[in-house]
């Protein structure tokens, strides 16, 4: 819980002076905001609830609605939320918020210039979010990559098409495979009359043509 004189001096070093309208939403704000938690932006407007204090700090958005015996809050963290848009007419402004979970909020207000401040900064923290969490993402790829490198390694099929596609498939790839049936292998002697064991080359078998070859 925030002191009430905390919440004013925050409110008057943005340029709220809410002195008459909003105050049952600005006494909520003492029970809702944390210990060291900062108010940002805020303004007075209505939504499809009715009239509400819509408030954005520097860890979140809140929505308060404050009437006798009904009370509405909706906390919206920044990365719940997923698009903003803003819409300006000739005497209020309206953001829409779509979150995450397909919920949004329509929130019009009277003072265009206050809300667009708001909207501004809430669209600057949720891009720092984004490009925080893609460092973090980023960090964590760089930190594993010499261990997903050797992996990779491990698993490339270069030493087993070294093992199992020897020059002679090679051959009969580039004379065609009409010709497959005249390559021969015969294994390699050596002066002593021994076969080595390293130089074995496996023996291609091909089926005859049934057809003529204009088939």
């Amino acid at each position: 819980m925030v002191d009430m004189h905390q919440v004013e001096e925050q409110l008057k070093a943005i340029g709220c002076n809410f002195r008459f309208f909003g105050r049952p939403e600005i006494k909520e704000l003492t029970k809702i905001l944390l210990p060291g938690e900062t108010i940002a932006q805020c303004t007075n407007g209505y939504y499809a609830g009715g009239i509400a204090l819509l408030c954005v700090t520097d860890h979140r958005l809140l929505l308060v609605d404050r009437k006798p015996m009904f009370l509405t809050i909706e906390d919206l963290r920044f990365d719940m939320i997923s698009e903003i848009d803003f819409n300006h007419q000739l005497f209020t402004a309206t953001a829409r918020i779509f979150s995450s979970n397909n919920n949004s909020l329509v929130f019009t207000s009277w003072n265009q210039e206050r809300l667009r401040r708001l909207v501004e900064y809430l669209q600057h923290q949720i891009v720092r979010l984004r490009h925080h969490q893609q460092r973090i993402v980023q960090s964590e790829l760089n930190q594993y990559s010499p261990q997903l490198k050797q992996v990779g390694q491990f698993v490339t099929p270069t030493r087993s098409e070294q093992l199992y596609a020897p020059p002679m498939l090679a051959q009969v790839a580039m004379q065609g495979s009409g010709n497959v049936g005249n390559l021969t292998t015969t294994p390699q002697i050596t002066t002593t009359g021994h076969t080595p064991k390293s130089s074995y080359i496996p023996i291609v078998m091909s089926r005859k043509r049934k057809f003529p070859r204009f088939y």
